[in-house]
């Protein structure tokens, strides 16, 4: 499909900003993947590199980009697609790490001797919403300025 391989983590010592690890360790993911229910880790465990496979063979920029933008609001289909016996599956996946991204983006705002002006946050979209509610709803901020930035065209 002529995509770029993301590298795992940037080197701080080749950026030219600070780096701030937002995400959980393995340990802390991995306590809370103990949380989710046997039949659904094994359902994952399952389903995963069947759809990789599947993706890999089969996939093309378009069904890649099928279904990838993200209104500040959750739509009709994701409401829908709430089920309640992956709770801990959503909990482990987006809402603890969220948390934790709110967390170290407090840090770098409360933080008075950085007195960051400019922040990146290369987080998946998932996880702007978080984003969005800390700064517009928590913290007052406004939205001055939107640039679209298209990652890959179908």
């Amino acid at each position: 499909m002529n995509l770029v391989i993301q590298s795992a983590f940037p080197s701080q010592a080749n950026s030219h900003a600070r780096i701030v690890h937002a995400d959980l360790s393995g340990e802390e993911f991995a306590q809370l993947w103990r949380n989710v229910p046997l039949r659904v880790r094994a359902f994952v465990f399952v389903a995963a590199p069947l759809i990789g496979l599947r993706r890999r063979w089969f996939g093309t920029r378009t069904s890649l980009a099928k279904g990838q933008s993200l209104d500040d609001l959750p739509d009709r289909k994701e409401i829908l697609r709430f089920h309640p016996e992956t709770i801990a599956l959503t909990e482990a996946v987006i809402h603890a790490r969220d948390a934790r991204l709110v967390a170290r983006l407090g840090e770098e705002l409360d933080n008075p001797t950085t007195g960051a002006q400019r922040l990146a946050i290369v987080y998946g979209a998932g996880h702007m919403r978080a984003v969005l509610r800390e700064l517009l709803q928590r913290r007052g901020y406004r939205v001055e300025k939107g640039e679209w930035l298209t990652i890959f065209s179908t």
